[in-house]
């Protein structure tokens, strides 16, 4: 029997819009799991989880605390969250295509080596055609997508201020 444990911590992200100027906030709760036989590695675990994140955050990965929260005044999505975004999106389908990829070319190979007539094969293929279909797709609407249109470019980029609040135990 695995013991399965969390960490919690609370991220206060404050914003300094980059359009306007306008300083708003939000709450972002980053968790930590782990899991092990003992309860106590499973309790470090989870922090341990837990702190390498709160160490990607600092280092400036935002991706973990972004949210597409416009500003409350002009509406403007910080361009920091739209890259962080895309970026943590972009990781996450270049996995499922990667996945996908891999079983693909382990098809094609049974194809070649048992000399199958292509047109028996005919199914898996018309199964994996619209799966490509749908990752180019998605990945044009991914970079076609612009949340700011009609706002100006920001003058600077500003990253936000992020305080960490332990929670009580």
């Amino acid at each position: 029997m695995n013991y399965q444990e969390t960490a919690k911590d609370l991220a206060q992200v404050s914003i300094s819009c980059e359009s306007c100027g306008n300083s708003f906030s939000y709450k972002h709760t980053l968790i930590g799991r782990g899991s092990h036989p003992d309860k106590f590695k499973a309790e470090m675990a989870a922090l341990n989880a837990l702190s390498t994140q709160i160490d990607r955050v600092k280092a400036g990965d935002y991706g973990l605390i972004t949210e597409y929260k416009p500003c409350p005044q002009c509406s403007y999505v910080q361009s920091w969250m739209i890259l962080a975004g895309r970026k943590r999106r972009g990781r996450n389908w270049g996995l499922a295509l990667g996945a996908f990829s891999f079983l693909a070319s382990i098809v094609a190979g049974l194809i070649i080596q048992s000399k199958l007539n292509i047109a028996s094969m005919m199914p898996f293929i018309m199964c994996g055609v619209p799966v490509v279909v749908f990752f180019v797709v998605r990945a044009l609407v991914m970079l076609l997508y612009q949340p700011n249109k009609g706002h100006e470019a920001p003058q600077q980029v500003k990253p936000p201020s992020i305080t960490f609040i332990a929670p009580a135990h």
